[in-house]
């Protein structure tokens, strides 16, 4: 390894480390600590750590050369290791992996041979195993609330503008249903929105599917991180804003927002993958959104971290549901009065 000589001979001085240390500040920065993706088309990976993953990507072809023939233990753990810290971080760091080593055909087959999208490899300690997003990983789901409007929540009840007896019985006779798209801590990454510098483009990313809107366009799963606070909503393509309700029912507009997009792309789904469901609604990916209410949805998810909050939510919409058609029933009972004197 290279030492850099104004360094004693520590892991500072070894340009490999430093350039891991780089790309775990990367990887730790955008999802650990929630700061995100940011940056357009190609420049969305901060300079030092692209550097950092071009220095790591060289340490692929150790000498001697790879081969499957060849290989010994010891070559198998140091390339699994820089791989597992590298390529394997998010589809960003792939892609930019491979277009340094472009030209490099065994480089790349060493790459896919060694990295978890081609086996079940798990390196102890790794960056992809504390690189999560911490609310997906304790709450691993999204719900989705639609009538007259959509809401997107993740484990509590979308908050409306204006609650009134009158909107809510409204919205519970506008046939509203209740959809859950399952995720965990590692199958997001938030990309960053500053609408003051450029509006949200789609180009490059994998952007979760929130529905359409009533003129068929995407609306796609948006997101504002306020300290220890997720609000969720959605946005449209060229979007330099998002608007979102509080936890008080009331409305903000904010030009610093996230787009929630896949962190792999699709065909790289490490194994077991997930089945194929008949009542599967707008796919993003591997990940899609299941009917839970007012009819769960035959094939929803079998899944135990939605079993008590499932249950939950569904028997407090029959309850509110009921009650809401009765009070209905009830008014609808009197007679109508004239206030025109």
């Amino acid at each position: 390894m290279g030492r850099n000589p104004s360094f004693p001979p520590t892991v500072f001085a070894s340009h490999q480390w430093m350039a891991l240390y780089r790309v775990s500040d990367y990887a730790l920065s955008n999802y650990y600590h929630g700061h995100g993706l940011h940056g357009r088309g190609r420049n969305v990976l901060p300079e030092l750590t692209r550097d950092g993953w071009l220095v790591l990507s060289d340490l692929f072809k150790p000498s001697p050369r790879i081969s499957r023939k060849t290989t010994t233990q010891n070559t198998e753990a140091f390339v699994t290791f820089y791989v597992a810290q590298s390529v394997d971080i998010d589809r960003y760091c792939k892609r930019e992996v491979l277009e340094h080593l472009k030209k490099d055909t065994e480089m790349i087959q060493t790459v896919n041979l060694y990295s978890r999208y081609m086996n079940r490899v798990q390196v102890l300690n790794g960056l992809v195993g504390f690189a999560f997003i911490p609310l997906f990983r304790n709450v691993p789901y999204l719900r989705r609330f639609r009538s007259n409007v959509t809401y997107f929540t993740s484990n509590n009840l979308p908050e409306i503008p204006e609650i009134s007896s009158s909107s809510i019985e409204g919205s519970m006779r506008s046939n509203l249903t209740v959809d859950t798209m399952l995720l965990d801590g590692h199958t997001l990454v938030c990309i960053g929105v500053d609408g003051r510098e450029a509006a949200f483009n789609s180009t490059g990313h994998y952007p979760i599917l929130g529905g359409y809107d009533a003129h068929g366009a995407p609306l796609y799963v948006a997101a504002i991180h306020l300290e220890y606070l997720w609000y969720f909503t959605s946005v449209k393509e060229g979007a330099k804003s998002a608007k979102y309700i509080d936890e008080l029912g009331k409305t903000h507009v904010t030009t610093k927002f996230f787009v929630l997009g896949l962190r792999y792309d699709p065909c790289d789904t490490p194994p077991p993958y997930p089945r194929a469901r008949r009542g599967a609604m707008d796919a993003t990916g591997p990940v899609s959104w299941m009917r839970l209410w007012p009819e769960k949805d035959p094939e929803y998810f079998e899944d135990d971290c939605l079993v008590t909050e499932d249950r939950r939510l569904t028997t407090f919409l029959d309850e509110f549901s009921a009650r809401s058609v009765s009070e209905h029933e009830l008014i609808s009972g009197f007679p109508s009065i004239d206030l025109d004197y």
